[in-house]
């Protein structure tokens, strides 16, 4: 049995084993005098990548992240009377340990036909997080109502209809707000957690104050007219 007949006995067809039938010739060099097993090898090597590169579109080893937000962006160009529907945003990324800003989640908004057809092409049984994101930028996302109207919910049924694997991750706690004006002052509105005594504090930084730096860092940086949610400080 020669070796192309074994990828494509052991391949059951496909292009692996088409490009294996291609090459399998009596003769031992191509044209270019390449040995005929090396062109082989070489050829196998880039349908191999070219199906990985088709695979990573329908499956993610950390699943997919489902971002929502209200936007009237996602109605441009419609020529009717703008509806709930498309006043909203998606926003479909693979799943990452690092955090992600709100302007890498909202660089390519989608309408909720575009996600839809998105999530059609992932595989069934893909796991799917709909995430607000990390603390500093939760403020700026939302996440499903129980209003059958909400093309969010919609959206839910889609998720279950084609046999994705979904689950709404809580939103992350946060100890008040920070503000950067347009002369790069920076202004907190900080306050206690239970189960201690409830107290809120106003704090202001202007570039050169000794904290100044660490607590625009402790929210992944910040841009003048920009507000963020602020997460709470690891315990000492």
């Amino acid at each position: 049995m020669t070796p192309s007949s074994r990828i494509a006995r052991a391949t059951g067809g496909g292009p692996i084993s088409i490009l294996a039938s291609r090459l399998g010739t009596r003769n031992t060099r191509t044209p270019t005098g390449v040995p005929r097993d090396v062109s082989w090898k070489i050829g196998l090597a880039i349908v191999a990548i070219t199906v990985g590169i088709a695979r990573a579109d329908r499956t993610s080893m950390k699943g997919w992240e489902v971002y929502s937000w209200s936007d009237r962006a996602c109605a441009a160009g419609s020529k009717h009377e703008v509806t709930g529907a498309e006043t909203v945003c998606f926003a479909l990324l693979p799943g990452t340990n690092r955090m992600k800003g709100a302007a890498e989640i909202k660089k390519t908004p989608l309408k909720l036909a575009e996600i839809e057809r998105k999530l059609e092409a992932l595989d069934k049984g893909e796991e799917v997080f709909w995430t607000v994101g990390d603390t500093p930028t939760s403020n700026q996302f939302d996440q499903p109502t129980k209003d059958a109207s909400d093309p969010r919910q919609q959206l839910v049924h889609t998720i279950g209809r084609l046999g994705l694997k979904l689950s709404i991750t809580p939103r992350p706690p946060d100890v008040g707000t920070i503000s950067m004006a347009a002369d790069r002052t920076i202004e907190l509105r900080l306050r206690s957690r239970p189960p201690g005594p409830i107290a809120e504090t106003l704090l202001r930084y202007r570039p050169g104050d000794a904290r100044y730096r660490e607590m625009i860092g402790h929210v992944g940086g910040l841009s003048p007219g920009e507000t963020k949610l602020v997460p709470p400080w690891p315990a000492p």
